[in-house]
């Protein structure tokens, strides 16, 4: 996106940055949510038949 604002004003410029930017951090807050998936534990009935 950035590149192909060559000459436009620094206003977009710095939004594009700033767009970027959060859009990164929304990426990261999904990746890191508490709650995602699960380890798998093993299952009590595979354990008792050992």
């Amino acid at each position: 996106m950035l590149m192909t604002m060559r000459g436009a004003p620094t206003f977009y410029i710095f939004m594009g940055a700033i767009e970027v930017l959060l859009t990164l951090l929304i990426v990261w807050h999904a990746w890191t949510w508490p709650g995602g998936r699960r380890r798998r534990e093993p299952n009590e009935a595979v354990i008792r038949k050992r």
